[in-house]
């Protein structure tokens, strides 16, 4: 301690020695606190003015700049998912425009998804109306005959749409199964050799010495789920075979197109269909089977419009492109 004015004052010394010289600094550790508070009051005090409007001036920045996403918030809150009606505009940012391109996009593939679903339930209520409707009525016939051949002929029918009934049933089941999280997974699938069993197992079924379908085409591979694809062959040449008067032929043709792709097409001689079932503004269920199962398996159903003769009426699944690796020889299942 040392006095200064007059007063004691406590020091802080700071030595540096050079050789046989020293320097010695000494600070006033009261005029060091002094300025400490000096430098501290310059800092806080405009802090504590302008902190509280800088926050306020930050909040309503980010209010304004979340204000047109909020907007998309609630454009789309309003969005009617049934008519794909009340997407938001076109919005000013770049970055708003991306997301409101994917949401178009994004609620494009769901209303035509929706769609597909609304059309498949209508056409499976449709066919299983017909047998169900069918089974009311012979019934009763039945019942109101017993003994008579009209009775009889009834009670056949009965068991005919019962069975009708129960392979739609089975059909949509197997699809359901397939097709469920978790389900069969994709291999390779030999597709001459799976057309081979569907068309001989349709020929078995429909009885009565109908000669199998003549299966042609090389030794074709593609990957999917063999359980689907066997479902919708069998829809095809089923619909082939009871189309058709039982003197028709029917072909499966299975190999690549010039164009590189691959298909596997079911013809007829027709002279029994009648009404396409295109015609009728809808596919029918197992059309509409086979053009579901085409969307899961990366294919399309398509209606041959002009199939060279003596084919009449003709159905094809076409994969986009042709499918490597060797042929195994048989179906995968």
């Amino acid at each position: 301690m040392l006095p200064l004015a007059g007063e004691v004052r406590t020091w802080r010394w700071f030595v540096a020695g050079h050789g046989a010289r020293r320097v010695a600094v000494g600070l006033d550790v009261s005029r060091h606190a002094e300025l400490g508070r000096d430098v501290a009051e310059h800092l806080v005090r405009p802090a504590v003015v302008l902190l509280p409007l800088v926050a306020l001036l930050l909040g309503w920045a980010i209010r304004r700049g979340l204000a047109p996403l909020s907007a998309l918030a609630e454009a789309l809150q309003r969005f009617d998912a049934d008519t794909a009606r009340g997407l938001p505009p076109a919005q000013r940012y770049d970055e708003l425009q991306r997301v409101q391109r994917a949401l178009h996009a994004l609620v494009e593939r769901l209303h035509a998804l929706w769609q597909r679903e609304r059309r498949f339930t209508s056409d499976v209520a449709h066919e299983l109306r017909s047998p169900l409707t069918a089974l009311v009525w012979q019934a009763r016939l039945a019942r109101l005959q017993v003994g008579t051949p009209a009775g009889e002929a009834a009670l056949q029918t009965v068991e005919r749409e019962a069975l009708r009934a129960g392979e739609i049933l089975t059909q949509l089941l197997a699809l359901a199964r397939a097709d469920a999280p978790g389900g069969e997974a994709a291999q390779p699938v030999a597709l001459h050799a799976l057309a081979q069993e569907v068309a001989d197992e349709c020929a078995t079924a429909m009885g009565g010495g109908r000669t199998p379908p003549e299966v042609q085409g090389p030794p074709t591979v593609v990957r999917g789920r063999p359980t689907l694809l066997r479902l919708a062959l069998r829809n095809l040449v089923d619909n082939a075979l009871r189309h058709t008067p039982a003197q028709s032929r029917v072909a499966v043709r299975v190999g690549p197109r010039t164009d590189g792709a691959v298909a596997v097409e079911v013809l007829d001689e027709g002279g029994g269909r009648g009404e396409a079932p295109a015609d009728r503004g809808g596919l029918g269920l197992g059309l509409t089977l086979v053009q579901r199962i085409a969307e899961h398996e990366g294919a399309r159903l398509e209606r041959l419009a002009s199939p060279s003769p003596p084919w009449a009426t003709g159905y094809a699944l076409v994969w986009p492109s042709a499918p490597t690796g060797p042929e195994t020889g048989a179906a995968s299942r």
